[in-house]
């Protein structure tokens, strides 16, 4: 789903499905996951430098 509004509030709820060799089974983020840690994900999985300007984080509790 996207934007709703709950309380007053704006909010964005979704899920993230992540599949794959490198992909732990039946692994789960304790915090929320946001657009911005898809790029340093996919550029860790590609063994490449995160974009200089993204603010993501790398989703380390979803790889083997």
């Amino acid at each position: 789903c996207y934007p709703l509004t709950a309380g007053g509030e704006s909010t964005l709820k979704g899920f993230f499905v992540f599949w794959g060799p490198r992909a732990r089974a039946g692994a789960r983020e304790t915090r929320p996951v946001w657009p911005e840690d898809l790029a340093p994900t996919a550029a860790h999985l590609l063994g490449i430098d995160p974009p200089a300007d993204s603010e993501g984080r790398v989703l380390r509790g979803m790889l083997r």
